[in-house]
């Protein structure tokens, strides 16, 4: 993660922001600190009703968009276990480890046609997963093979 965020961190650019598995979007660290304030105290708010919506330990790194902060993947930094949180308060884990994530990008990017979800592929110099919604990056975009 650390290499990672050195060479990628909060990219603004349409084409190339959400590079990472499954089209999330790696967060510059000062949206790291900014979503860990708004979740922390998100779950402050809540704890009185019994519920958990966000851990001590987790710490975000992707989200929608790199300006769109309101779901996304965090790691737990006690177990590796990532998970996925939602505007809604909704928390559910999506990978056993932020090892398991990052080696199933790199399998998806090593052998595309047996890729799980959608297909990697490269348009306008950038990453994406999954042919683009946005017709004038669609017409740009090629599946990697």
């Amino acid at each position: 993660m650390k290499a990672l965020w050195r060479m990628r961190a909060g990219t603004d650019s349409m084409a190339s922001a959400v590079f990472m598995l499954g089209n999330w979007a790696l967060v510059g660290l000062d949206s790291v600190a900014a979503v860990y304030r708004e979740r922390m105290l998100f779950q402050r708010q809540n704890e009185a009703q019994g519920y958990m919506t966000w851990k001590t330990p987790w710490i975000p790194f992707c989200s929608y968009t790199v300006t769109d902060t309101s779901y996304g993947l965090c790691v737990d930094g006690e177990s590796g276990t990532v998970w996925g949180w939602e505007e809604t308060a909704v928390v559910t884990p999506r990978f056993d480890s932020l090892t398991d994530y990052l080696e199933e990008m790199a399998d998806a990017l090593e052998a595309p046609g047996l890729a799980v979800g959608p297909m990697p592929g490269v348009a306008r110099g950038a990453l994406l997963w999954g042919e683009p919604s946005d017709p004038a990056v669609k017409e740009e975009w090629v599946p990697l093979a």
